[in-house]
């Protein structure tokens, strides 16, 4: 019954309508007085501001950049595998709710691991690779990059997973020795 489903939807919808204003008023400092516009300003200034940071070449980041790189190109290769699956359907093999949910999965891993790359490309880029947040995101993605070069390399792409185990020695290595020395 729709009337039942919009009874639990409507508050958890209410909910993070909530939420997404009071981080844009409470930490964004969106100002209700400067109108609607503010908010597409701030998105555009993102954007831009990523977009510098992303072709910032330094040595000391060089790394981090590779593999914010490797897993953007992986992330738009699994975009075109969505889309191929969604538009052009095989006969042979059916499309199936459960291979759009796995690719759409996939999908969602990468661009995780792709943002959490940029970050660590950015706090190295500012000196902050002692930070804890910033070692432990350097140990998950050394952990991530492993697995990622496990899965690969028997499948038949070992220059892929040579590179993703490349990115896990890096990132442990970046974790080890930015830990803080009690």
């Amino acid at each position: 019954n729709w009337s039942e489903r919009l009874f639990f939807k409507g508050p958890a919808l209410l909910a993070l309508i909530n939420g997404i204003k009071g981080y844009g008023y409470g930490v964004l400092g969106w100002d209700k007085s400067k109108g609607q516009n503010a908010i597409f300003t701030d998105i555009k200034e993102g954007v831009t501001s990523s977009f510098q940071g992303l072709v910032k070449v330094e040595t000391k980041s060089i790394g981090y950049l590779i593999g914010t790189l490797f897993l953007a190109s992986m992330s738009v290769v699994k975009i075109q595998d969505l889309l191929r699956l969604l538009l052009f359907p095989s006969i042979e093999t059916p499309t199936t709710p459960i291979m759009i949910l796995s690719r759409i999965s996939r999908l969602a891993r990468l661009g995780l691991m792709t943002s959490i790359m940029y970050t660590l490309k950015d706090a190295s880029d500012r000196d902050r690779l002692g930070g804890t947040t910033f070692v432990q995101l350097n140990y998950l993605m050394s952990a991530a990059f492993l697995a990622m070069a496990a899965y690969l390399s028997p499948v038949g792409l070992t220059l892929l997973g040579a590179v993703a185990g490349s990115l896990s020695a890096m990132t442990l290595f970046y974790g080890v020795t930015n830990a803080k020395k009690d």
